[in-house]
């Protein structure tokens, strides 16, 4: 039995303790959403909210394997934002989530995202949707452990 593996984006790591979906074994997470989350860190509001962010931040690097970006995920961007444009979309309104996307594309993983709709103009990407905790309670389904 093989290991099922997927990339997380920026807000599908954010909202870890509200999801109940299966997500895969081996988390692995895109070098955009480490900056993503230490933008987070470094515009907290409060102590409190930064101290709160950093904790998630330090666990995130703990247990998921953070792929930096490399020719591969270059290679995999330049197809992304050819696509996009071929379909009349401007790549520099959505560049962190194109650049997410083409980290998945590059490492042939799927994508683990609450917003799919941020990825479903990307050709060949596999997006997969995380219910989250309030999502699966009221479709009856007990809670399972995640991350």
């Amino acid at each position: 039995m093989s290991v099922r593996e997927g990339l997380l984006d920026t807000c599908t790591v954010i909202a870890l303790d509200r999801l109940a979906a299966e997500l895969p074994e081996v988390s692995h997470i895109s070098q955009i959403t480490i900056c993503e989350l230490e933008a987070g860190v470094a515009t907290a509001p409060t102590e409190a909210k930064r101290t709160q962010r950093q904790a998630r931040l330090d666990a995130i690097r703990r247990i998921a394997v953070i792929h930096p970006l490399d020719d591969a995920c270059s290679r995999a961007f330049g197809q992304v934002a050819a696509d996009l444009r071929s379909q009349g979309r401007k790549i520099t309104a959505r560049s962190y989530d194109a650049l997410i996307a083409a980290t998945a594309l590059a490492l042939s993983l799927p994508l683990y995202t609450i917003n799919p709709d941020d990825f479903r103009h990307i050709c060949g990407l596999d997006v997969r949707t995380p219910q989250t905790a309030e999502e699966t309670d009221q479709a009856g389904t007990p809670d399972k452990e995640h991350l």
